[in-house]
């Protein structure tokens, strides 16, 4: 008699879900340099973010912030005292502050893992940590646009004796790189800078600052001098022209802040009813602010979501978020970018 045993073969193992197992190339944090450079100069001494700035962002939401300035003044240097009455003045402005919206959500279903390997709680978790590390390179990008926006425009005759330029940016030939961090230096004292600058640079740039590193005292030449009083930060948003090899950007200490702002209804906590409520994300991760957390819960008929699973949930719980923040991005006033520096450096290493 001929056997069978086809019904009782095993099935495929699968096992129990790991956080962090083989998924984790899936969704890697990046190194948001641009957006930790801001954040620590808004945290510095000598900050452009005052305390009195700061209460105004947290005291608005509908209504602009408006800083009061004094425009750079000429002062006429004479040779002769003069009982006239002295004509010399300031000139004063409002800078308008402007805040950049940010969000983003996910929905669930809690009983679309009532039969799954991956729990809801992980999968809730997991779309957090995906929203927070898009936000961070999201708000590091627009960092970067903002030093890409307010590089220098001025360049007179006794700059251009160290690098030519080209769209505001100093070209550094590939033979002139090992000397760069002792050009800038000097670039920085040119502009009435300090030569202790934050400088962001992509992944290649810091290869030639760990090349410099390594050519120490014991070396044929040493070049550590030049890394002095610089501190470096890395972002994979800093990209490069064609025929460059890698981009920095020096910025004066204090010259540039960030800061945030949430919603009146996050700040209070508002509660409609114990399914559709604001709350605060505090310090979130990778953007290391707090964040508007918007919940709402419902009935819905999730029947259709996937092929199988779900095809007798026509009436589950779906629960949906959304985490908010506003951003201010600042930097010093410069009342004529054209003729006078700004503080912020675009430097490009050519590739020949």
């Amino acid at each position: 008699m001929a056997t069978n045993a086809v019904a009782t073969v095993l099935q495929d193992y699968v096992s129990t879900y790991a956080p962090g197992g083989m998924d984790a190339n899936e969704q890697r944090a990046s190194q948001y340099g641009a957006l930790e450079l801001f954040k620590k100069q808004s945290s510095g001494p000598g900050s452009i973010l005052t305390p009195e700035i700061q209460k105004a962002i947290d005291s608005t939401f509908n209504t602009s912030v408006k800083v009061p300035v004094i425009n750079y003044k000429d002062v006429t240097i004479g040779n002769t005292r003069t009982c006239a009455l002295q004509a010399d003045g300031i000139t004063t402005a409002l800078v308008t502050l402007t805040a950049s919206t940010y969000t983003f959500g996910f929905l669930g279903y809690p009983m679309q893992h009532y039969e799954n390997y991956v729990s809801y709680q992980t999968a809730t978790a997991k779309l957090i940590d995906a929203g927070l590390k898009k936000l961070a390179a999201t708000l590091d990008t627009a960092c970067v646009n903002f030093l890409e926006t307010n590089k220098n425009q001025y360049f007179p005759a006794e700059m251009l004796l160290y690098y030519p330029v080209t769209g505001n940016a100093f070209r550094v030939p590939q033979a002139s790189k090992n000397d760069l961090y002792n050009q800038i230096g000097s670039i920085m004292a040119q502009a009435d800078y300090s030569m202790d600058a934050d400088v962001l640079t992509n992944p290649l740039g810091m290869s030639l600052v760990r090349r410099l590193a390594a050519q120490g005292a014991n070396n044929d030449i040493n070049q550590t001098f030049q890394l002095l009083g610089y501190t470096w930060w890395v972002s994979n948003r800093v990209t490069n022209g064609a025929g460059v090899e890698h981009t920095l950007y020096l910025v004066a200490p204090g010259a540039v802040a960030s800061a945030f702002r949430n919603s009146p209804d996050g700040k209070a906590k508002t509660r409609i009813h114990e399914s559709k409520y604001w709350d605060l994300f505090p310090n979130a991760p990778y953007v290391g602010t707090a964040l508007d957390v918007y919940y709402q819960a419902d009935c819905a008929d999730a029947s259709a979501i996937q092929a199988s699973g779900m095809t007798k949930f026509t009436q589950t719980k779906v629960e949906s978020w959304q985490f908010a923040v506003d951003v201010f991005l600042l930097k010093y006033y410069n009342s004529a970018p054209t003729t006078s520096y700004s503080p912020i450096i675009k430097v490009e290493v050519l590739t020949a």
